[in-house]
């Protein structure tokens, strides 16, 4: 915020002008946000990672849930790719690959309903 603008002034300059003066947009880029910033910090940190142990923890994680290197060149490539999934997201820790939440109806706010 802008303390020196006032908002009935220029509403837009009083409240993002500091925000705009101290971000730096990579030159690369068009745009930035935090949640960007934050993804490209973990993709750095994921390619240092890759950089400095290669690929033998992306290998072991592989062998873990029985999936070959190149299943493409597997003509009896079989996995049960949802128990798969299941069993990572469990054991790494991810996220689910849908999300479901319960929130009240767009259509009537006086109900709930499930969003998947």
């Amino acid at each position: 915020m802008t303390d020196s603008i006032l908002p009935c002034e220029d509403f837009y300059e009083h409240v993002c002008g500091g925000w705009l003066r101290g971000t730096k947009v990579p030159r690369h880029r068009y745009f930035t946000s935090t949640r960007l910033e934050a993804q490209w910090a973990v993709e750095s940190s994921i390619i240092g990672l890759r950089n400095t142990k290669g690929t033998k923890p992306l290998e072991n994680l592989l062998d873990k849930y029985g999936i070959p290197r190149w299943p493409i060149l597997h003509e009896q490539f079989q996995i049960d790719v949802m128990r798969a999934l299941a069993d990572m997201i469990r054991d790494l820790g991810l996220s689910a690959i849908v999300s479901v939440r319960v929130a009240p109806d767009s259509h009537d706010t006086r109900k709930h309903i499930v969003y998947v």
